[in-house]
């Protein structure tokens, strides 16, 4: 999950179903990088095979966002740990924000957080 170009499909796919030709054109990435990733999401299940359709004698597979692959709950963190995160997701959003103000238009931001494994 933690590959930049994992995250951007998540957000191309939030309410939508696209093939992983529609995601790279839509994305400015090569079809390769793109299909490798949405099997990588695909295994992990976050996202899963919503439907096909025939193109040019080819199936064209897309996909969507998975429910299964939805997670969401509550972690334990410590006041320490607790004060980073929130410190760096403030830095994100005000990042964002900058850019907003430079680009004169609105951003938006898409955090995405995901569990490892502690020692």
């Amino acid at each position: 999950m933690a590959h930049p170009m994992r995250g951007r499909i998540l957000a191309a796919l939030d309410g939508r179903e696209l093939s992983p030709v529609e995601l790279a054109r839509e994305l400015g990435a090569s079809l390769g990088v793109v299909s490798y990733h949405v099997r990588v999401l695909a295994e992990a299940r976050v996202v899963e095979l919503a439907r096909t359709t025939a193109r040019r004698g080819a199936i064209q597979h897309h996909y969507r966002l998975s429910a299964d692959g939805a997670v969401t709950g509550s972690v334990a963190l410590s006041a320490a740990g607790a004060d980073k995160l929130a410190g760096e997701l403030r830095a994100v959003v005000d990042r964002a924000r900058r850019s907003a103000g430079r680009e004169g238009g609105d951003v938006e931001v898409t955090v995405l957080v995901h569990r490892v494994a502690l020692p």
